[in-house]
């Protein structure tokens, strides 16, 4: 794989594509998109931190071409303490952004973009540091973050109005970022 750029865009799309409708991945990435978004909602939000990591390990390997299984994103649990750590601290700053309506929180959301793929890229990271990694490589890409990010957050308005829409959106979203991860890290 090549560095990414804006212009590689059509390419990386058309691969998050294929790598998410691969045989091997497409189920797996489905059902665990709506094991993730159900029981991250009936869990009022306290298991979203762990399976978003478990999720975000999951993507990682179908982009590398390992092959992945149902149920993977329980594996995140592992890691409990740390990713609910890092889940706090994300929406803390969320709630800060508040203070400056709209532009504060996309700011806060495009500054914190990578923060699930660092965490796993590097687990020995505290919630802090996972953060500051995430603000040094939206710094480093900034056109790409935010372009990754708008195309995501499109995806999802769109597809995300009903459960049968947010769940092919949220794997399409998951691929995406870690395949643009993949590539930009490399």
């Amino acid at each position: 794989m090549q560095q990414t750029r804006a212009s590689d865009l059509p390419s990386l799309l058309r691969e998050s594509i294929d790598v998410s409708v691969r045989t091997d991945n497409l189920v797996p990435l489905l059902v665990d998109a709506l094991i993730v978004i159900a029981v991250g909602t009936c869990s009022f939000g306290f298991l979203l931190p762990p399976l978003l990591h478990g999720y975000t390990t999951m993507c990682l390997r179908a982009v590398r071409g390992e092959t992945i299984g149902v149920g993977e994103s329980f594996r995140g649990i592992e890691r409990f303490v740390p990713t609910l750590t890092l889940g706090l601290l994300l929406v803390g700053m969320l709630l800060l952004g508040t203070l400056l309506p709209v532009v504060g929180n996309l700011a806060v959301m495009v500054v914190v973009w990578w923060a699930f793929c660092a965490s796993v890229e590097r687990p020995e990271l505290g919630a802090l540091d996972v953060v500051k990694a995430s603000f040094a490589f939206t710094r480093a890409h900034l056109v790409e973050t935010v372009v990754v990010a708008a195309i995501c957050l499109g995806v999802g308005t769109l597809l995300g109005a009903t459960m049968l829409g947010a769940v092919p959106a949220f794997a399409f979203t998951g691929v995406l970022t870690a395949l643009t991860w993949s590539r930009l890290s490399r």
